[in-house]
């Protein structure tokens, strides 16, 4: 750790007291100290890094996933997002969200999540969007690995294709600012009489996953209900996150 920060400005005492304070039950000094490492790698103010990794370790004990996993998570969409180290909070309980919603674990969420960020970004998707489509989307007979692919593809293919978009009278930018995600896929299928051939010229890179844009459609309509309750189920996260530190 000593070797990513200034020793000059930065107390390693102060480092060890911290850690040291932390709820023993989120993970043994080693694991948290790892963590800490990853989060200091990833751009985390020193200042803010022991209490990131503290959320960061309270999501992993919720998802059965490990601390440095959880850190390089949620890291990658606070960059991606120029989020603040303080809403790692908010991050977690989304993606705890996201594990209860759908048949996908924390560890698999975490490895996935990632390559759809850039994409959701340039997009302006939002990440909660992100997080629901893709448990959505295992609710609907995809896999995490499959259905990362298949979201990654359909927003390349958004980014990549504005002009077929924009000869089928849809403004890419407009309706994912105004309608989001699902009004999106919604606009796509009624443009195209959900017809394969017609979604296939409009994102030919999914035209190996055509089918499967039929379930990306069906199932981002169930990232409403996460959408919805999204306050509920956060709070339930945090809920949960307490009962596990608690035992």
């Amino acid at each position: 750790v000593s070797t990513l920060v200034d020793t000059n400005k930065v107390s390693m005492e102060g480092f060890k007291k911290e850690l040291l304070a932390l709820d023993p039950r989120l993970g043994s000094t080693t694991e948290m100290t790892k963590a800490l490492y990853q989060a200091l790698s990833a751009g985390i103010e020193p200042a803010k890094a022991v209490k990131f990794v503290g959320e960061a370790a309270k999501f992993a004990k919720a998802g059965f996933t490990d601390a440095f996993t959880a850190v390089d998570v949620l890291t990658s969409v606070i960059n991606a997002y120029s989020l603040a180290a303080e809403d790692a909070a908010h991050v977690s309980d989304v993606l705890f969200t996201a594990v209860k919603v759908g048949k996908i674990t924390a560890g698999e969420l975490a490895h996935e999540i990632g390559s759809v960020i850039p994409f959701a970004v340039a997009l302006g998707v939002s990440f909660e969007e992100v997080a629901a489509a893709e448990a959505a989307m295992t609710l609907g007979g995809i896999n995490a690995a499959e259905a990362a692919t298949s979201l990654r593809a359909l927003l390349s293919g958004m980014a990549h294709n504005a002009d077929e978009f924009s000869k089928a009278g849809i403004d890419v930018q407009k309706v994912l600012s105004e309608e989001v995600l699902v009004g999106a896929l919604e606009r796509m299928n009624k443009v195209t009489g959900k017809s394969l051939f017609g979604l296939q010229k409009l994102v030919p890179e999914i035209i190996q996953d055509a089918q499967k844009i039929k379930i990306i459609e069906g199932a981002t309509k169930r990232t409403t209900y996460i959408d919805d309750t999204t306050g509920k189920e956060i709070t339930e996260a945090e809920n949960h996150d307490q009962k596990v530190v608690d035992g």
